[in-house]
Parts: structure tokens; C-alpha cells; sequence
């Protein structure tokens, strides 16, 4: 069941656009401002519809910090202002589709549901996707946040001219260059295993060689 995100200040369009979705077989999150989202956490939805005149942080300032946090997400943004320059500063603010007010609530489906579906094509056939900036590493429909040294690691071995990479490159990327420098990538490696196999039950993406360093078992593709 695809997650929704929808704020919108207007409570009667809200609670339409609400019930709409819903009968869709959507879950759907609606609230007022983006001052109540408190502490949910970003990576819960696939698709946000965003009021651009909302109170507090309008919306296309959220959709910008959105789409740092989430690169993959699907964002919709809503507007009376139907004017050119409305138009232009919602793709300048990483939108994907921008709709103008009164909503064709038909228009609205049809583009969720063309979104949602060119988003799986992508996720069946896509590599995994490491994000630099955001250290997060993106595998089909499964996303797992990394610490900044998981992030290094991670793009050290995919810049690699080598398949295999050596203990000691490893260790210079990640700054690891003290007496306990190889057990501290040790560390590192299985504690990345673990989470990997948590998120993507995946727990040989980085294979030893024995003696000699390690390497990835499947392409990962680099993205700023």
C-alpha cells in the first residue's frame, strides 16, 4: 500500500484530497503545516502532495529539504498562483509535478499513480544507489541510512580501479592510519554487514579475501 503524505492548510480540500486517496487504497498522513510533522520520520512515505502557501515553512521550501533527506521521493505540489514563475520556482524546488488549484482530482490519480509506477520500474531494474550527501544507500524499495565512515567505505571500494581493494587503501580512505587501524575497519565491515542484512537481507555485499582485502559483490552507483 503506497504511504501518502499530504499537507495542505485548507481543512475542507484536505480532508477531501484525504477521503479521495484513502477509497484509492492509499495510507494517507494529512496535516496542516509542516510544523506537525514533530518527529516523523521522512523515509516513512513514498509520495508527498504539498500546499505551496502553507503556514510556517511554505512548501516549497519543505519539498527542497525533501528531496535532500529523500532523494526518491515522489513530490506534488499544489498552487492557486498558476503563473509561469510559480511554475518555474516549484521545479527549481526539486518537485517532480507541479498541479494548480481547483484540483482535477482525476488528474491528481492518474499522476500519483504514473509516478508510482515508473518509480518501481526504476527500483526493479536499478543498481544500488549510494547518496554522498545524504549517506544513504537506496536498494530497490528498501532505503538504510550509513554513518559518514559506512558512506567512505563504501565509496572507496566502488571508485576502486580494482575489484579487489586492499587492507591498507581502505584504511587511508578512511583516515584509519594507527596501530589499531585494521581491526577498526574490521569493526566497521561487520557492523555494515549487519545493517545491510537487516535492511535488504543482504549480508554479502562485501566479501573478504583472505589475506589479501575485499570487495563488493554487486555494483553500487555513486550520486551527490
Amino acid at each position: 500500500m503506497p504511504k501518502v503524505l499530504l499537507i495542505e492548510d485548507h481543512k475542507m480540500l484536505r480532508d477531501s484530497l484525504k477521503h479521495l486517496m484513502l477509497n484509492q487504497g492509499y495510507e494517507v498522513t494529512a496535516l496542516e503545516s509542516v510544523e506537525d510533522l514533530f518527529d516523523h520520520a521522512l523515509d516513512y512515505w513514498d509520495l508527498a502532495i504539498l500546499d505551496v502557501g502553507l503556514p510556517g515553512e511554505d512548501g516549497l521550501s519543505f519539498a527542497s529539504r525533501l528531496r535532500k533527506a529523500r532523494p526518491d521521493m515522489i513530490i506534488i505540489v499544489l498552487s492557486v498562483n498558476d503563473h509561469s514563475e510559480n511554475r518555474v520556482a516549484c521545479y527549481e524546488s526539486d518537485a517532480d509535478l507541479f498541479l494548480a488549484k481547483p484540483l482535477d482530482s482525476e488528474e491528481l490519480l492518474a499522476a500519483m499513480a504514473a509516478y508510482l509506477r515508473k518509480k518501481k520500474r526504476r527500483q526493479d531494474t536499478a543498481p544500488m544507489v549510494l547518496n554522498l550527501e545524504a549517506n544513504l544507500l537506496t536498494y530497490h524499495n528498501h532505503y538504510v541510512r550509513l554513518t559518514a565512515n559506512e558512506t567512505r567505505l563504501l565509496h572507496a571500494m566502488l571508485m576502486a580501479e580494482a575489484d579487489l581493494v586492499e587492507v591498507w587503501q581502505l584504511k587511508a580512505a578512511l583516515g584509519f592510519i594507527d596501530d589499531d587501524g585494521k581491526n577498526r575497519l574490521e569493526v566497521l565491515i561487520s557492523r555494515l554487514r549487519k545493517k545491510l542484512f537487516q535492511a535488504f537481507d543482504l549480508g554479502d555485499l562485501i566479501q573478504a579475501e583472505r589475506g589479501q582485502g575485499y570487495k563488493l559483490s554487486q555494483a553500487i552507483v555513486a550520486e551527490d
